[in-house]
């Protein structure tokens, strides 16, 4: 039996070579969901054949990481020597999609996937920010991933809007695909979908200000102001965010599930939610809370004293705090 790994952080394009699969094989294609399936229900499928076809591809989503989790339990021992039948002419492909890059290697890495020893394709959105002529040819490649077509102004405001950052840039370009369906996108209505907003690059000087990226702080702060943003306004979108983080944090340590830290926070839009469930699990909760300290600090000082707020809301963020 032939077995593959499709996984990764782009669930869309993960869909879309599923789909790919589907629509261009000649064999019976089926899709099993590998979170609740039975030990005896996944033998008789995996062993059984097409009745209408010479074989059969399974898909089989969010089955490995449920065998990494149970391993100990002992219930699945043996199963690619048992249940999954060698000389069997089928396939099966088992699916796993990641929210960020550290889970998907920590996937990876497991004695599981080395002991499968079959084709593992990786789907993944690039991480952090590219050159940009990169940012750009990639920006061209999802456009034909997407079905999207943008002209040379629109990808170049893109470009340097999102200040490269690919995470970003791929969350709007989904959306500009939704929209056109295939049809080219007027300026007017892609300056009315696309929005680069001062939040994300609050998101950015975030990232920024925990990675101790000085020149990158100084250069989105200076953005920030030239457009009118006040340093108080800055603190006040900073001490939000790093309170949402927080939150986040504090219900990963409680162990709780990714869809139940959702629910309980009520962030809607799954790129938020991601850029700060990424966020808290990277930082150490000590040094979130110092920074929330000392953002409170700076705010109430703001407010109650006279001094260059702009200078010393830098030289807090490139204090390594």
């Amino acid at each position: 039996m032939e077995i593959k790994v499709i996984c990764g952080t782009n669930h869309f394009l993960i869909e879309e070579t599923l789909k790919t699969i589907k629509e261009n094989s000649l064999s019976e294609v089926l899709r099993i969901d590998g979170a609740s399936i039975t030990k005896d229900d996944l033998s008789v499928s995996l062993s059984s054949f097409s009745m209408f076809e010479e074989k059969k591809i399974q898909i089989i989503d969010s089955f490995l990481i449920r065998l990494i989790d149970e391993e100990k339990s002992g219930n699945w021992d043996n199963l690619f020597t048992i249940i999954i039948p060698p000389e069997s002419p089928n396939s099966v492909l088992f699916v796993e999609k990641f929210n960020d890059e550290n889970e998907l290697n920590s996937f990876l890495r497991k004695k599981v996937i080395s002991d499968l020893n079959c084709e593992i394709e990786i789907v993944n959105t690039p991480s952090g920010r590219g050159g940009s002529r990169e940012v750009t040819d990639w920006i061209r490649s999802r456009e034909e991933d997407l079905g999207l077509i943008l002209n040379n102004n629109q990808r170049m405001y893109m470009t340097y809007e999102s200040n490269k950052d690919y995470s970003l840039l791929d969350n709007e370009l989904k959306k500009l695909a939704t929209f056109s369906n295939g049809e080219q996108i007027s300026d007017n209505d892609f300056d009315k979908l696309v929005s680069f907003s001062r939040n994300y690059k609050i998101f950015d000087l975030l990232d920024m200000f925990f990675a101790n990226r000085i020149d990158e702080i100084s250069k989105i702060l200076t953005n920030l102001f030239s457009n009118g943003i006040q340093s108080n306004e800055i603190v006040g979108l900073l001490n939000s965010e790093i309170h949402k983080v927080l939150q986040i944090k504090y219900l990963i340590n409680e162990k709780k599930s990714i869809d139940e830290i959702s629910k309980i926070t009520g962030i809607r839009s799954k790129y938020y939610f991601n850029k700060l469930f990424s966020t808290a699990k990277k930082i150490d909760l000590s040094r979130l809370i110092n920074a929330q300290n000392a953002l409170l600090k700076f705010d109430i000082k703001s407010k109650t004293e006279s001094f260059q707020n702009e200078l010393e809301l830098e030289l807090l963020l490139i204090s390594r705090l």
